[in-house]
């Protein structure tokens, strides 16, 4: 059974890698913001905060804590514009 989980998250995290080389997020100026996004992308993957998948809230959780980290990195991103 953890063969088979194994091998999905290899495949999320392909995907995933996949969706980040499309964005161009390597390419960004700041390697604090891409090693940001490639974590959440990779705890997404991962299932990190997804606590059961017979309970579709957690996995509603689980994209929520996503987005939130998300906005925290725009936020950074916004503040420096402004400050410029």
């Amino acid at each position: 059974m953890g063969l088979v989980k194994d091998k999905m998250v290899e495949l999320r995290k392909e995907e995933a890698t996949e969706i980040l080389e499309q964005y161009g997020i390597k390419d960004l100026s700041d390697l604090k913001h891409t090693q940001s996004i490639e974590s959440i992308m990779n705890e997404l993957a991962e299932g990190k905060y997804i606590l059961s998948i017979n309970n579709p809230d957690m996995n509603t959780n689980a994209y929520l804590h996503a987005i939130m980290k998300q906005n925290l990195v725009i936020i950074e991103l916004l503040d420096k514009i402004a400050n410029k």
